[in-house]
C-alpha cells in the first residue's frame, strides 16, 4: 500500500521523525505509529469492530471466518 500525504504534512512528518519520539528515525516510521495508534483509539470508542486474525505463513494474516 502506498498513501500520498501532501507537502504541508510530510513536513510535519519530518519534523516529528527529528524529535524521534513518535516511532522511529523516518517519516514512514513516525506516519506508521500514528496511524496504528489512531485505529486502535477508534477500536476502543467502539467506531470499528476488532477482528480476530490467524497466521497464513510466511508473515502474512487475514480474518479469521466466523
Amino acid at each position: 500500500m502506498t498513501i500520498s500525504v501532501t507537502p504541508q504534512l510530510k513536513h510535519y512528518l519530518e519534523v516529528l521523525s527529528v524529535q524521534g519520539i513518535f516511532g522511529g528515525g523516518s517519516p514512514q516510521d513516525v506516519a506508521k505509529h500514528l496511524l496504528n495508534n489512531s485505529i486502535q483509539e477508534l477500536v476502543l470508542k467502539g467506531l470499528l469492530k476488532p477482528k480476530e486474525w490467524v497466521s497464513t505463513g510466511e508473515g502474512k494474516v487475514q480474518i479469521a471466518s466466523a
